[in-house]
């Protein structure tokens, strides 16, 4: 009986050991295929075609949902991490589709404006969002 009883708590212990080293392999793979994704996608994001940008799409969230399964297990370093990587693909998402607006022109301006004045109504109502900045950053 003593033997079934440390054999039993033998294996409750090695289970909680797995699935605490697989909960922390999972969130730190996630920052590193984040990490993995941006940096592809800021290299290579300008080349990409709609078939590219859809597959980033589904891999960003289907990372994201790893990192929001494990959102308050991470260090503030790793967070850190994480909205650096998040930027960096989204700052390559705008760049990409800025450089797509800028093949026609008019369309870019056209299109800030109009979101611009949607959520400046939307601004005056709730008192919630900020305006895009539609002016070209200047270099100095």
């Amino acid at each position: 009986m003593k033997k079934i009883l440390y054999y039993l708590c033998f294996a409750v212990i090695l289970s909680c050991i797995a699935t605490i080293t697989a909960s922390c392999s999972e969130k730190s793979r996630a920052i590193n295929d984040l990490e993995e994704l941006a940096d592809d996608v800021q290299q290579n994001g300008n080349s990409y075609g709609i078939s590219e940008w859809q597959d980033v799409f589904r891999q960003y969230q289907s990372i994201n949902e790893v990192i929001d399964k494990h959102n308050g297990d991470y260090s503030q370093k790793q967070r850190s991490r994480i909205n650096h990587a998040r930027a960096t693909i989204k700052q390559a998402a705008w760049d990409a589709l800025s450089n797509t607006l800028d093949l026609f022109p008019g369309v870019k301006e056209k299109l800030l404006d109009w979101y611009n004045s949607l959520f400046d109504n939307f601004k005056k109502e709730t008192g919630e969002f900020e305006s895009v900045d539609t002016t070209e950053p200047t270099e100095n």
